[in-house]
């Protein structure tokens, strides 16, 4: 595992679920070591990302939901995210409703040792 690029991963999933929920959500970062795996979910309990939108989100330049501030990005974070976590034989995910949204990443347990560095 590359930890920097990583830690890009994640830096880019939070920042996302601070960047798109109003001022003073909560954002969780969860860490679990399954059987065969270790699963990172970034979940916030902002609005939620309309289900049209949610199948377009790892698409490169789609920028699907609005801002709560000036900064707007390219569109490119959620693609690379996913790049990045397939890249370490991972998978993510995303699941939305009214009541906030949930990523999750999961990876080869092998990998725990540097999630846990990185978090």
């Amino acid at each position: 595992m590359d930890p920097k690029l990583f830690a890009r991963v994640l830096d880019n999933l939070v920042g996302n679920a601070v960047k798109h929920t109003p001022e003073g959500t909560k954002v969780l970062l969860i860490v679990e070591q399954k059987e065969e795996t270790v699963q990172l979910t970034i979940q916030d309990e902002g609005r939620g990302i309309p289900k049209e939108k949610l199948e377009n989100l790892f698409n490169r330049y789609y920028r699907g939901t609005n801002t709560t501030t000036e900064t707007s990005g390219t569109g490119l974070g959620l693609a690379i995210a996913k790049q990045l976590v397939e890249a370490h034989d991972g998978n993510i995910f995303v699941e939305s409703n009214r009541n906030g949204t949930k990523v999750t990443i999961t990876l080869p347990s092998n990998i725990q040792k540097h999630i846990k560095k990185i978090c």
